[in-house]
C-alpha cells in the first residue's frame, strides 16, 4: 500500500501528499539514535520526497514540523535546497513551524511533500501479471543507517531509475519491511537474500516491479544494490 494521499484537482490533475517522521534521533540527551540533524532532515525529506516522486508526482511544496529547536531551520533550509538540486527538482517551495515555547526531551521533526501530476501518470498498480522484482537498495535502521550507508539505494540512483526503460513501479520500503510492502503486488510468498521482515527504516531500499527483457540493463544501472525477489504461489493484487 502507498503512503500517500492523492487528492484530485480537476478531470485531470491530482494534488499528492506524502508524509515522514522522525523522532527519538538526533543530539538531545534522551535521543535513542545520536545523529547529527542535516542528517535526521535528510532522511526524513527523503521518504517523502520518494514516496512522492514514485507515485508520479513532481514535488512542488515541503511542510516541515520541527519538535528539535528554532536553530535546526537553517539547517532544513540548506538540506532542502541540497536535496533539490541532487533530484534535479526545480521550483519547490519550503514552509513549515517550529515548536519554540518548551523544550522537547527528545528529537522530533515530521515532513510532508505535497506534489502535482496528470492522472494519466500516475504509477500505482499498473504491475502487469508477468512482471518480475526485485530490491533496490538494503533494509537499514537505526544505527545502520549511518555505519552502513554504501548499502543504501542512493536518492540520484532512484531518480535514474524512475526514468529507466522496463520499470512499471517502484514502492520505497519503510517501517513494515520488505514483505508486507510486497502485498502492494501480490498475495504471494516471496524469497530474497535480504532479510524479508526487517524495517526498511528511512526508505533505504526499494521494490521495483520491470520487465525481465530488461533485467540485464537495469542490473547494469543498479549495480551491487540489485536483490532479486523470487514469487512463489503468486497472486497478482
Amino acid at each position: 500500500m502507498r503512503d500517500v494521499q492523492s487528492i484530485p484537482l480537476s478531470d485531470e490533475e491530482l494534488l499528492v501528499l506524502a508524509v515522514d517522521n522522525s523522532a527519538g534521533v538526533g543530539l538531545k540527551e534522551y535521543d535513542v539514535v545520536k545523529a547529527d540533524y542535516e542528517v535526521v532532515y535528510k532522511f526524513a525529506l527523503r521518504v517523502a520526497l520518494m514516496e512522492c516522486m514514485a507515485f508520479g508526482a513532481a514535488p512542488i511544496s515541503v511542510v516541515v514540523h520541527n519538535f528539535i529547536d528554532p536553530s535546526v531551520w537553517e539547517t532544513i533550509e540548506k538540506i532542502t535546497a541540497e536535496i533539490c538540486i541532487q533530484s534535479g527538482i526545480e521550483g519547490m517551495t519550503l514552509t513549515g513551524s517550529t515548536e519554540s515555547n518548551f523544550p522537547m526531551l527528545q528529537s522530533a521533526i515530521g515532513v510532508m511533500v505535497v506534489g502535482k501530476m496528470h492522472k494519466k501518470e500516475v504509477r500505482n498498480h499498473v504491475t502487469p501479471a508477468n512482471a518480475s522484482f526485485a530490491v533496490i537498495g538494503s533494509p537499514l535502521v537505526g544505527e545502520e543507517v549511518l555505519s552502513r550507508g554504501i548499502e543504501i539505494l542512493p536518492l540520484n540512483l532512484f531518480q535514474r531509475l524512475l526514468a529507466t526503460p522496463g520499470i512499471h513501479e517502484i514502492l520505497p520500503v519503510g517501517s513494515k519491511g520488505i514483505a508486507k510492502e510486497f502485498r502492494h503486488f501480490s498475495n504471494g510468498s516471496i524469497e530474497c537474500a535480504l532479510d524479508i521482515e526487517k524495517s526498511g527504516g528511512p526508505a533505504t531500499c526499494a521494490i521495483i516491479s520491470y520487465d525481465s527483457h530488461y533485467e540485464d540493463s537495469i542490473k547494469e544501472a543498479t549495480k551491487q544494490h540489485f536483490h532479486p525477489i523470487i514469487v512463489k504461489g503468486e497472486s497478482q493484487t
